[in-house]
């Protein structure tokens, strides 16, 4: 069966299971984006998400462009507009959750780049001989690595 030879009220359904399974993805990727530390399985709802995010966007089109959009039941237009409106507000949770993830993300790079450089051995001036002073008879300093293994 294409979607064109569907009534309405079946596009209008199949929006609604899919918009229904992208709100709990959400959902979910919002919980898991509220737990400090690494974000154990978000991955695979960031590819699962992806995935029906383009099923959405074709079938919210689908159904715009439908003429007998105008003559759907009103009990199932306010099924739509519920679900439409819930999905909105966790899309938008979701957007303010990513990005304070990735806000974080750089604070923490910048705090640790700049105490790297302020822990390089700088020179400190010449000695009497006109050489720069060098620090070669300072205590081992070993390498500092940072490694945030995170993908949003």
């Amino acid at each position: 069966m294409t979607p064109k030879s569907l009534t309405i009220e079946e596009k209008i359904k199949k929006l609604l299971s899919v918009t229904g399974r992208l709100s709990k993805i959400l959902k979910q990727e919002n919980e898991i984006l509220n737990q400090p530390g690494m974000a154990e399985g978000l991955k695979e709802l960031v590819e699962e998400k992806n995935t029906l995010s383009t099923d959405y966007e074709q079938r919210i089109k689908i159904v715009n462009d439908d003429e007998d959009l105008s003559l759907l039941d009103p009990g199932l237009r306010r099924r739509l507009t519920d679900a439409l409106t819930t999905f909105s507000v966790l899309l938008d949770e979701n957007t303010i959750k990513i990005r304070a993830r990735m806000e974080a993300t750089e604070r923490l790079f910048l705090i640790i780049s700049e105490a790297a450089k302020s822990h390089q051995n700088v020179s400190s001036g010449y000695v009497q001989t006109g050489a720069m002073r060098t620090h070669n008879r300072q205590a081992y300093i070993p390498a500092v690595s940072v490694s945030i293994n995170q993908e949003l």
